[in-house]
């Protein structure tokens, strides 16, 4: 059996960690807020308002479940492909990165 390698494993150093908290929430509703959210209340049929409060509600609640799976990895200091090898083994890790990837296309 080979031996995992560790670039990519231990935890990121305190000096390397460059991300303030903007930076931080920047990137969090971004991945919060898809281009599909915004054009999805028109397949409703919605007005404006409804649409836009809509819009506004789907992103507090994707953006809070986004957030409570970050503090997983934000407490281990690694990414969250890297946590999935305690239960799933360095292999399974593989499948759900590759869906990871493939969700994001």
């Amino acid at each position: 059996m080979q031996e995992t390698p560790s670039w990519g494993i231990e935890p990121v150093p305190e000096r390397l960690r460059v991300l303030g908290t903007l930076d931080t929430t920047l990137l969090w509703t971004n991945l919060g807020v898809s281009l599909l959210v915004l054009v999805l209340p028109a397949y409703f049929d919605l007005p404006l308002n409804k649409a836009l409060a809509a819009t506004l509600v789907g992103a507090v609640i994707g953006n809070a479940m986004l957030a409570v799976a970050g503090l997983i990895g934000a407490d281990a200091r690694v990414p969250t492909m890297v946590l999935q090898r305690a239960p799933l083994g360095r292999r399974g890790s593989y499948l759900a990165t590759a869906l990871n990837i493939l969700q994001c296309l």
